[in-house]
């Protein structure tokens, strides 16, 4: 199913599936504890269901996770997708969609999750970790969807721009003056601008 990577220059993953073609854009917030993900349907001749699965840790960044009998399963609904928190003592995670898309409760564990950079240096290496369910979006051919993981509420309308890469920067500035506060730029390389307000 993997198809291609390309790091520059934000993490990029192609899946081929039959005559489905599928890239994942990923971008990590340099201002808080946020990560976007973007999925967009490349190639496809009818629309697909898209399943995103999040798995979650609630650790410390060199610990690792086993089965726990004791977290919460349910989720509380909020704009564009939901907040979970695995007890009374966390804070939560909130987990969004750009689309309005279904939100299906599934908690479930999955197990002996392996980090081979840890395995090779001779750390622990292996956890598990919790889902709490799934969102399921369809997506017509050349269409996109962001999903965001973040431990504030996003507000995650989205609009997407396609601006030839020597107008990027005059876009940009137009945009921020409008009072737009965050602004997304996938692959200004590309000419490819993404804006989350």
């Amino acid at each position: 199913y993997l198809y291609n990577v390309d790091l520059n220059p934000v993490p990029t993953i192609w899946y081929n599936i039959g005559n489905i073609l599928i890239k994942k854009e990923i971008l990590l917030s340099s201002n808080e504890n946020t990560v976007y993900i973007k999925y967009t349907l490349e190639e496809s001749e009818n629309k697909v269901t898209l399943q995103i699965r999040p798995l979650l840790g609630f650790r410390k960044a060199l610990e690792l996770n086993r089965r726990q009998t004791d977290i919460f399963t349910s989720n509380k609904e909020i704009t564009h997708g939901i907040s979970y928190s695995p007890n009374s003592n966390e804070s939560p995670i909130y987990l969004q969609m750009s689309l309005n898309c279904e939100f299906v409760t599934a908690p479930d564990w999955n197990y002996n999750i392996e980090y081979s950079e840890d395995r090779m240096s001779g750390l622990p290496y292996q956890e598990d970790l919790f889902m709490p369910g799934f969102f399921e979006v369809d997506l017509s051919p050349n269409s996109s969807v962001i999903f965001c993981a973040s431990t504030k509420k996003q507000n995650v309308e989205l609009a997407i721009l396609t601006v030839p890469r020597q107008f990027a920067q005059e876009v940009t500035d137009f945009v921020v003056k409008a009072g737009i506060k965050n602004i997304w730029n996938f692959i200004v390389m590309a000419g490819v601008s993404a804006m989350l307000y």
